[in-house]
């Protein structure tokens, strides 16, 4: 699970959660939105965008030599 801040549209959080899950962006952010006004959406979102690593040319790297 990886953050992807060039495709995200503030930290990457929901285009990375995207990814992982294999879900439209657009359905991660609705939820995520949803959650933020009726719930613990907020908090989830700064702590995801704090604790998952953000995606890196590097890492592409890193992950083919590795495979």
């Amino acid at each position: 699970l990886y953050r992807f801040p060039n495709n995200g549209k503030i930290a990457g959080v929901c285009s990375g959660f995207s990814v992982y899950f294999d879900l439209d962006p657009l359905i991660i952010r609705i939820l995520m939105l949803t959650l933020a006004i009726f719930g613990p959406g907020a908090l989830i979102y700064i702590i995801s965008w704090i604790l998952i690593p953000a995606w890196t040319d590097s890492l592409r790297w890193f992950i083919y030599l590795t495979d």
